[in-house]
């Protein structure tokens, strides 16, 4: 009995079906690479060594878009803050403002603005979820919006300030005095973003410009002007209309 011969059209059309597939699971792709290889295999009677190598190199590449694609999804995964609002409470989908503001908000009721939180070894691992949500977030939000002071590099720079280390001791009372209005400020930023009250927008945009006076003598320094950076996003956002985005404490 004559055997089946697979030819470069049907190897075309297993192919073409794999890369189709929404999901890519490697034990599948080796289990139909081992049926087709062996069939044309050059030991095999009825082997042809050129669809052979053309078999191995389009199955390397299905492999290569599979380790693509696991990435990007574990990456999203790992980024994405809908798991920190599903921790919150939340369940709908957000928008990427709504996302940077849950995340702002985690970031800071987990205490991250302190640099000695950030850097525990033992919260590392939570610490830099956060932290990659809130800019992962900030970047899609900057994309989406003609910001006059774009979010992401004004965090960045908040994340690398230095502060007291670079101070002397009179300017380190200031700056210390300047982070703490700010702080204040970013968390009656986020009260008004959630509950949208006028009085609520009132105090955090006094509370900030009373930081940003505070500052502007030193704001060429550079833990100063990191600083500045986030007040002055922040004021931006106070311009606004508010999110009322209920975050259950």
């Amino acid at each position: 009995m004559e055997e089946h011969r697979i030819g470069h059209a049907q190897v075309e059309e297993v192919i073409s079906r794999l890369r189709r597939a929404e999901s890519l699971d490697p034990l599948q792709l080796d289990r139909v690479y081992r049926r087709l290889i062996l069939q044309v295999h050059p030991d095999h009677r009825q082997g042809d060594g050129e669809l052979f190598l053309y078999l191995q190199e389009q199955f390397s590449s299905l492999r290569a878009e599979h380790r693509r694609r696991r990435s990007i999804s574990m990456l999203e995964a790992d980024l994405d803050p809908h798991g920190i609002a599903r921790d919150l409470g939340i369940t709908r989908t957000l928008t990427p403002r709504e996302s940077l503001y849950i995340g702002l908000y985690r970031f800071r009721s987990l205490g991250l603005t302190s640099w000695k939180v950030r850097v525990r070894p033992a919260l590392r691992k939570r610490n830099s979820r956060v932290i990659r949500t809130v800019l992962y977030w900030g970047r899609r939000y900057d994309e989406g919006a003609d910001h006059a002071v774009p979010f992401v590099p004004a965090f960045q720079t908040f994340l690398r300030n230095p502060g007291q280390f670079l101070l002397a001791e009179h300017q380190a009372t200031l700056y210390f005095l300047v982070r703490r209005t700010m702080l204040r400020g970013l968390d009656w930023l986020i009260l008004y973003q959630e509950r949208g009250r006028p009085a609520t927008g009132t105090i955090a945009g006094d509370t900030l410009r009373y930081a940003h006076r505070l500052a502007a003598s030193h704001g060429e320094e550079r833990p100063f002007s990191a600083l500045l950076g986030m007040i002055r996003w922040m004021l931006e956002e106070l311009e606004g209309p508010p999110l009322r985005l209920r975050i259950p404490s």
